[in-house]
């Protein structure tokens, strides 16, 4: 993506130029799965395992974001968020666990591969700070409030457990979250190339394709 385009915002020439790498990142096998209604246990336990551990490393990057946080607004956004990852999304896995988790067995291979998407978090947090946090966390964000919110408009039968986690996603106070993440994509400064936000944004989706993958392994 190169400088100097002309949409209005940075966040819109950011969702204009990935939009290829965000619908292959929502066609994924699993998230169809899920959205269909088809999902099998087995494999949603699974799901449930590796996706509570990212939410643990999301967290962990979001007190980053709250520590180097450049203005008071942005370190109350991020706290929202964090506060929201520790208690709604923690009590959701809680309860689920008890309902699938007893076949959430996984081995090294699916380990290995859905280990990649917090190890790519982490290291662009580590190397390049805010902007990289804010950039990967909204296409991660971003990416499930799309195929969240269009599969929860759908007529399709799922387990209520199922329905929940879509539904999470589809209202507030996530929404509110991943647009606060968006306008700190905007506030970014003119410091931070285009290209740089880019490979942020689209290595962070195809981690998630892996990510989601991973437990068909």
């Amino acid at each position: 993506m190169a400088d100097g385009l002309n949409e209005a915002t940075r966040s819109a020439r950011l969702l204009a130029a990935a939009g290829d790498h965000l619908d292959e990142a929502a066609g994924v096998r699993l998230l169809t799965e899920i959205a269909d209604g088809t999902v099998a246990p087995a494999t949603y336990a699974r799901y449930l395992r590796v996706e509570e551990e990212f939410v643990g490393t999301a967290a962990r990057v979001l007190g980053a974001a709250v520590w180097h946080s450049p203005r008071w607004e942005a370190t109350v956004g991020h706290a929202r968020s964090l506060f929201s990852l520790v208690t709604e999304q923690r009590e959701y896995f809680a309860q689920a666990r008890a309902r699938w988790g007893s076949d959430a067995a996984m081995g090294p291979a699916a380990r290995h591969a859905a280990g990649g998407l917090s190890e790519h978090v982490l290291g662009v947090a580590g190397e390049y700070g805010y902007p990289a946090i804010v950039t990967s966390m909204f296409a991660a964000e971003w990416l499930y409030l799309s195929w969240c919110t269009a599969a929860n408009a759908r007529d399709v039968a799922r387990e209520p457990t199922v329905q929940e986690w879509v539904g999470l996603h589809a209202r507030a106070p996530f929404t509110d979250q991943v647009a606060f993440l968006r306008s700190e994509v905007d506030a970014l400064s003119d410091d931070v190339s285009d290209a740089h936000v880019f490979e942020w944004f689209t290595t962070t989706l195809r981690r998630e394709c892996v990510f989601h993958d991973s437990v068909y392994l």
